[in-house]
């Protein structure tokens, strides 16, 4: 039955990067979050619900790298949300 249930709903490649982080904490710079669960995962990566103690809310992003392409699209997509005039008002360093 379980062969079954995992054809009809298969479990996504990122499950274990998903369960490996939530519970978590990790320092960004001068801030310190908690990872509590996941709100979206695609192609290139995880994104999860942080929490700076009980008040700050953030986006955490987790980029899966496999190869220089890889690489090259996630560094380009930091850099434009460095750059970008809007996103920079909640943008945390990295």
């Amino acid at each position: 039955m379980k062969k079954l249930r995992d054809k009809i709903n298969p479990v996504p490649v990122t499950a274990g990067v998903q369960n490996s982080c939530i519970g978590k904490s990790f320092s960004l710079g001068k801030l310190t979050v908690s990872v509590e669960e996941v709100i979206a995962e695609g192609g290139f990566g995880v994104v999860f619900l942080a929490r700076q103690g009980n008040t700050n809310k953030y986006a955490l992003k987790r980029i899966l790298v496999n190869n220089e392409h890889d690489l090259a699209v996630g560094t380009r997509e930091i850099q434009f949300m460095v750059r970008s005039p809007i996103l920079q008002l909640n943008l945390m360093d990295y």
